[in-house]
């Protein structure tokens, strides 16, 4: 057995061990940054998921307007205002952060915005005459705000990992934003929705709203860790004028100089279409089952946790799928099934299973797996067994396809201007992510048909699809 000794006075000592280089060249965050940095998601993802998915747009539809059809064109009009900021506002201050350096200060400013907007839409009261307006202003200046913020922080992904894990850190950050909903609405479920608890001696119409000062007090809790200990870019040095003069001429030569970028403009444009068709429909996913099958807020419960559950574990899978066969693989992989299973999905009806003969129920054929539970726990038509079962089935491509959108970004710019692409980024996520809403909004309007307002859609997943094959998963050098 060999004996481990001290050196010998004098004797050199061993070399230090290299720190490990994240993609901009700086050593990367320590394992408390990196953590900081994917419980910043944990802490946005009840707003982001639950609060204005399964519940404030419901909510909005269903109890604020009254009217299932009036009031999914609204909510589309609503995320068209919101898209239409946010795409202005992110790459110019994505430019702007660029040149200041640090990204803390800006998502602690835009975080505390979100959160007051939050507790403004505690006030959205049915019987108020402005609860309306007031509903759509709180809702679009929160989601401005908490979007920004965004960009601020996907854009230090780069700087705090290496290449060969940073599809594992989004997949992660993905998954701990689907974990921070289902916490989130399994505790507004037990204290608010549950019969045998007093509900904090609130009314049943309030209890939906309360979702909204209780997104906004679980982000201020859990966003801590990352201030407090993920690390941030060095100040540049220049003041603020300086900074703006900097970051527009910045912005300004990176979309001149687009030709150069033509990779990283095509995967933008990809992503800008698929995108927008995905989350278009997640926007309008709990009115549309409401509205179509009937379902309370117990039925809804079971499927948003189902859904979020799902997507927990699958952006894990997709984050180690897109290191080990590549963020490119990974997106056309999702997108597709993605898009299948919605497809399939939409043409359930409370009367009929398309592709399945309805004698099938009563030989005793079901979902496979989970059939029996769902009947257990209230569904008792099999239709609506199966659209539940596509519904988790379509859900389960979302978290892969986003964490790999944000890795394959990180992977093909120039690290050192992260913030300016990721600005670009989440522009070209809400270009269309106003037309989305937008065609459904008004496809809904003409036709009298959620249905039909749904199925729009497709088109924006098709195309960025196809747009996919074009794009080159490689770095691009800054240009001169």
């Amino acid at each position: 057995m060999t004996e481990i000794t001290d050196p010998l006075p004098g004797a050199p000592s061993a070399p230090a061990a290299e720190p490990r280089r994240s993609m901009t060249g700086r050593a990367t965050a320590s394992r408390a940054g990196l953590g900081g940095w994917v419980l910043y998601e944990f802490a946005y993802g009840p707003f982001f998921i639950t609060f204005v998915m399964f519940i404030f747009s419901p909510y909005f539809q269903l109890v604020l307007v009254g009217d299932e059809v009036r009031g999914q064109a609204l909510w589309g009009y609503t995320a068209t205002i919101a898209g239409l900021l946010i795409a202005v506002l992110s790459p110019v201050l994505g430019a702007l952060n660029d040149a200041m350096g640090p990204r803390k200060p800006g998502i602690a400013w835009f975080t505390v915005i979100c959160i007051g907007s939050l507790g403004l839409l505690w006030f959205a009261q049915p019987e108020l005459a402005f609860a309306i307006p007031l509903a759509m202003a709180a809702y679009i200046v929160a989601g401005v705000a908490a979007e920004v913020a965004g960009v601020f922080h996907n854009s230090m992904l780069p700087a705090i990992v290496s290449e060969r894990r940073v599809g594992a850190l989004s997949g992660t950050g993905y998954a701990l934003s689907y974990l921070g909903a289902v916490a989130a609405f399994a505790i507004w479920f037990v204290l608010f929705q549950t019969p045998e608890v007093p509900a904090l001696g609130i009314d049943d119409e309030a209890r939906q709203r309360v979702m909204a000062p209780f997104s906004a007090l679980w982000l201020l809790v859990f966003i801590v860790p990352f201030f407090l200990f993920t690390s941030d870019f060095p100040r540049s040095g220049r003041s603020m004028r300086e900074a703006l003069d900097h970051g527009f001429k910045g912005l300004n030569k990176t979309l001149r100089s687009l030709s150069h970028y033509r990779n990283v403009a095509t995967f933008l444009l990809a992503r800008l279409i698929y995108y927008d068709g995905m989350m278009a429909i997640f926007t309008f996913v709990a009115v549309y089952a409401a509205g179509v099958f009937g379902w309370g807020p117990e039925k809804m419960m079971f499927y948003a946790v189902a859904m979020l559950s799902v997507g927990f574990f699958s952006s894990l899978a997709g984050g180690a799928l897109d290191d080990f066969i590549g963020s490119k693989r990974t997106l056309l992989i999702t997108v597709f099934m993605f898009g299948f299973f919605l497809a399939v999905g939409l043409s359930i009806t409370p009367e009929r299973v398309p592709w399945l003969p309805l004698a099938w129920h009563t030989n005793g054929h079901d979902v496979p797996l989970i059939g029996g539970l769902l009947q257990a726990l209230g569904f008792t038509e099999l239709p609506e067994r199966w659209y539940f079962a596509c519904g988790i089935l379509t859900t389960f491509f979302v978290g892969p396809a986003l964490a790999s959108s944000r890795t394959m970004l990180s992977r093909i710019i120039p690290p050192d201007k992260s913030a300016e692409f990721f600005g670009i980024y989440n522009l070209t996520g809400k270009l269309t992510a106003f037309l989305g809403p937008l065609a459904i909004g008004l496809a809904t309007d003409i036709s009298g048909s959620q249905r039909t307002g749904m199925g729009v859609i497709f088109v924006f997943l098709f195309v960025g699809g196809a747009l996919l094959f074009l794009v080159k998963e490689e770095r691009t050098e800054k240009a001169d």
